[in-house]
């Protein structure tokens, strides 16, 4: 587990889910593409998009699932 995966639990486990979503989603887009996300959780691209969104609410599920990816 990296620092920034760190980060994103921290934030999760402290109600702060909007931190949370926002770092998720600067790291897709830094390091691999929101594509090359799809394709290592099953999740469609748009679907990563629209869950991380401000107004996002993506089930627990699939919040670890991208952030065991990152």
């Amino acid at each position: 587990m990296n620092a920034n995966q760190v980060d994103i639990f921290d934030y999760l486990l402290m109600g702060q889910e909007k931190k949370a979503k926002d770092m998720m989603r600067k790291l897709i887009k830094e390091n691999m593409g929101f594509e090359e996300m799809s394709k290592l959780t099953g999740i469609p691209s748009k679907s990563i998009h629209r869950m991380l969104s401000y107004h996002g609410n993506p089930t627990t599920h699939n919040l670890f699932l991208i952030a065991r990816n990152l």
